[in-house]
């Protein structure tokens, strides 16, 4: 029999990974948006910001799945009885209730986070562009007939 490795995750050891991969991207924004800020003209600059909030949510977005859904139980991973004979008592099948209803918890936690980050940082991304836009045509000279 092979040995297995079995990982432990808990909410603790996630932030201990996320939150130096969030401070990261953070200080890569910071530093690309004060070059950003330099160019003078405002629809270039509102391009070249939705594009680096659009690069750096694909990167978090990339770590994010790396990270959390491998490790995500798989309900495949259990197992299942071929037969009525497998389970045997109400205590197996309370067992393959508990594993199964953990994987769903799981993996739920780890979506509903997931859409829930990718929601936040795009609709900040699209607000920020959506202002800089906004700037650029009020800037511009209107032509009067």
């Amino acid at each position: 029999m092979l040995p297995t490795l079995s990982i432990t995750i808990t909410p603790n050891v996630i932030w201990q990974i996320l939150l130096p991969v969030i401070l990261i991207c953070v200080v890569i924004l910071l530093i690309y948006r004060r070059r950003i800020d330099r160019e003078p003209n405002l629809l270039k600059r509102g391009f070249y910001l939705f594009r680096l909030n659009l690069i750096l949510l694909g990167v978090f977005t990339g770590f994010i799945a790396l990270l959390v859904f491998p490790l995500s139980p798989s309900l495949g991973s259990f197992g299942y009885p071929d037969t009525a004979e497998d389970v045997q008592s109400a205590e197996q099948i309370l067992e393959y209730l508990q594993l199964y209803n953990q994987a769903l918890v799981t993996s739920l936690n780890a979506l509903t986070w997931f859409f829930y980050l990718f929601a936040i940082w795009f609709l900040t991304a699209l607000y920020s562009f959506a202002v800089l836009i906004k700037d650029a045509l009020l800037a511009r000279p209107t032509r009067q007939p």
